[in-house]
C-alpha cells in the first residue's frame, strides 16, 4: 500500500504541473441567463408568420428610416444594453405611475425561482381578484411560462394572483418581495403596493428603474421569448378542455397590421421588424409608458419613454426614440484598458530606458454621429512619477484627464507598461480585464480538464490494479506456504502403527 501512495502522491503532483497552463473562464451566468447577440428567437405562430409574409409594401421591411429627422423634447431614456451606457436621457428619475409595469417585477421573481416548465397550481376554492382576467379555475394547473405569457400580454390579476399564492405567500409577503428587490437593484424611484395592476398614488417606479429592472430580466431567455411574441395561446389544462383565446403582445411596434402615424408631414407603421417588444402601459389618466428593444447592426438598443397624450403618441416617441440611437448617437472606445497612450524616459545607473505607459481602464462614450474621438474629446497626459523604483515596484506615474466640449468626463490612472530592470510586462497582466471566452477557447479548457480528470483516473486505476495483483501474490505465496508444511504429530502416530 506504501508504492501505492507514493504512485498516487506522483499522479497528484503531476496534476498540479499540468493545471499550471491553464485558461481562467470569467464568471458565467446561470443557465437560465442569455446574451442577446446569442439568441435567435423562433417564432411558432403560424398565423402571425403568414400575416408577416403577406404584409403590404408599404410597411417598413428594411431598416427604419426618418425623413428629416427633428430632436424633440419627451420624458426618456436610451439605453446601448451591451455596454450599459446612457445614449440618450430626460427626467429619467421622475416618479411616474406604474400601470402594468408591475408584473414586470412579478416575472422577475419567478423566473428567478423557478423554471418555466414548473406546473403551478391554483388553491383550492380560488377566488379572482377584480380586474383583467383569463378566467382560472381552482385546483387548474398551469405552466409557468404560461402565466408569465398571461400577465404581461394582459395583466390577467387571476394570473398574478396564482403565481402569489404558488409558494404559500400571500399578497402583503409577496409585496414585500418585490419591494426587497427593488432595493437590491438599485431602484431607488421604485415602490410596490401591491403585485395587481392599480392606479394608486404610492404604487410609482421611473424610466431609469424600468430599464434598471429590464436590463435584468433581459438575462432570462424564457423573457427574452415572451416579449419577442407577437402572441400567445394558454394550451389546454386539467380544467380546461379547450385552448383559451389567442393574446398578443400590447406592444404595437411588432405587430405588422398596428396602422400608421405622422412624424411631421410623413407618414410611418408602428410595426418595425427588428423591435423586440417588452411592455406597454396605458393608464386611466391617459398617460402611457412604452419599453422596446431593438437589435440592429451592432447595437442593441433599450428604449423607454413616458408620455403624458396617450398611446398614439407614446408609440409615435419610442420610434423617434430608437431611430435617434440607431442613426444619430454611436458610442465609441475613447481609451481602452492597458493601450499605450505616452512613454517617459527612465534613468537607471548610467543607462537610460524608454518605458511605454498604459491606461488602467477602458472608457467609452457616446457621440453624434458626426463626431469622432479626435474631434470631439481632449486628452490630457500628466505624469507624476519617474522614479525608476516605483516603476519596478508598478505604482501609478500619472493620470489622463478627459474632457468633452470643457467638461471633463472622466480621470484614468496610468501604470508603467514594462519593468526597466527585467524587461517584462507587468502593467497589462495587473490590469489585464476579464472576457467572454470565445468558443474555441471554451472547448480547449473543457478538453484539457477532462483530459486531467482521465489520466488521474486511469493512474489510479492502474495502481489498485497493480495494489490488486500484489495481494493476490501475497495470498497465493501463503497459501502454498502452508500446504507444504508438515504435522510432525500426525507423522509420529501413523509410525507408531
Amino acid at each position: 500500500m506504501s508504492k501505492s501512495r507514493k504512485y498516487l502522491l506522483i499522479a497528484m503532483i503531476l496534476s498540479l504541473c499540468l493545471s499550471g497552463s491553464h485558461i481562467s473562464i470569467a464568471d458565467a451566468s446561470s443557465s437560465k441567463s442569455v446574451t442577446t447577440e446569442n439568441v435567435n428567437v423562433e417564432n411558432n405562430d403560424a398565423e402571425v408568420n403568414k400575416a408577416e409574409e403577406n404584409a403590404s409594401s408599404d410597411i417598413q421591411e428594411s431598416s427604419f428610416v426618418i425623413k428629416n429627422f427633428k430632436p424633440r423634447e419627451y420624458d426618456h431614456i436610451l439605453i446601448d444594453y451591451k455596454s450599459s451606457l446612457t445614449m440618450s436621457a430626460l427626467n429619467e428619475n421622475n416618479r411616474i405611475p406604474m400601470g402594468r409595469m408591475v408584473t414586470m417585477m412579478t416575472s422577475l421573481l419567478m423566473l428567478e425561482s423557478h423554471n418555466s416548465d414548473d406546473v403551478i397550481t391554483a388553491r383550492d376554492a380560488f377566488k379572482a381578484p377584480a380586474g383583467n382576467s383569463i378566467g382560472v379555475n381552482s385546483l387548474e394547473e398551469f405552466k409557468l411560462i404560461d402565466l408569465i405569457y398571461a400577465i404581461n400580454f394582459t395583466s390577467s390579476n387571476d394570473a398574478i394572483k396564482v403565481l402569489v399564492e404558488s409558494d404559500g405567500g400571500s399578497d402583503i409577503s409577496f409585496t414585500e418581495k418585490m419591494n426587497t428587490r427593488a432595493k437590491e437593484l438599485g431602484m431607488t424611484n421604485t415602490n410596490f403596493v401591491s403585485p395587481y395592476l392599480n392606479t394608486a398614488p404610492n404604487q410609482y417606479t421611473s424610466l431609469k428603474d424600468i430599464s434598471i429592472l429590464f436590463r435584468e430580466l433581459i438575462k432570462y431567455k424564457d423573457y427574452y421569448d415572451v416579449m419577442s411574441s407577437k402572441s400567445h395561446v394558454i394550451p389546454v389544462t386539467n380544467k380546461k378542455t379547450s385552448p383559451r383565446e389567442r393574446m398578443l403582445n400590447p406592444n404595437l411596434l411588432l405587430q405588422v397590421d398596428a396602422g400608421k402615424y405622422k412624424e411631421g408631414e410623413d407618414e410611418y407603421s408602428f410595426y418595425d421588424k427588428d423591435v423586440k417588444g417588452i411592455k406597454v402601459s396605458t393608464l386611466k389618466e391617459g398617460t402611457s409608458i412604452c419599453a422596446s428593444f431593438k437589435i440592429v447592426n451592432d447595437k442593441e438598443l433599450i428604449a423607454i419613454n413616458y408620455s403624458p397624450s396617450g398611446s398614439i403618441q407614446c408609440y409615435a416617441d419610442n420610434k423617434h426614440l430608437l431611430y435617434n440611437g440607431e442613426a444619430n448617437l454611436h458610442i465609441v472606445n475613447v481609451v481602452d484598458k492597458g493601450e499605450v497612450v505616452d512613454t517617459i524616459k527612465v534613468t537607471e545607473g548610467e543607462e537610460e530606458k524608454v518605458v511605454n505607459v498604459i491606461s488602467s481602464k477602458r472608457i467609452t462614450l457616446v457621440l453624434k454621429a458626426d463626431e469622432t474621438v479626435q474631434t470631439a474629446v481632449n486628452k490630457t497626459v500628466q505624469i507624476m512619477n519617474r522614479d525608476a523604483e516605483s516603476i519596478k515596484k508598478r505604482s501609478k506615474v500619472g493620470i489622463m484627464r478627459l474632457s468633452k466640449n470643457g467638461q471633463e468626463i472622466a480621470v484614468v490612472d496610468l501604470y508603467p507598461q514594462l519593468s526597466i530592470m527585467e524587461n517584462t510586462f507587468i502593467g497589462e497582466a495587473e490590469i489585464e480585464e476579464n472576457r467572454e471566452l470565445t468558443t474555441w477557447e471554451k472547448f480547449v479548457w473543457w478538453f484539457w480538464l477532462l483530459f486531467k480528470i482521465g489520466l488521474i483516473l486511469f493512474i489510479w486505476f492502474r495502481l489498485l490494479e497493480r495494489n490488486r495483483k500484489e495481494l493476490r501474490k501475497q495470498f497465493r505465496a501463503r497459501e502454498n506456504k502452508r500446504q507444504s508444511v508438515v504435522d510432525f504429530g500426525m507423522h509420529k502416530d501413523l509410525m507408531r502403527k
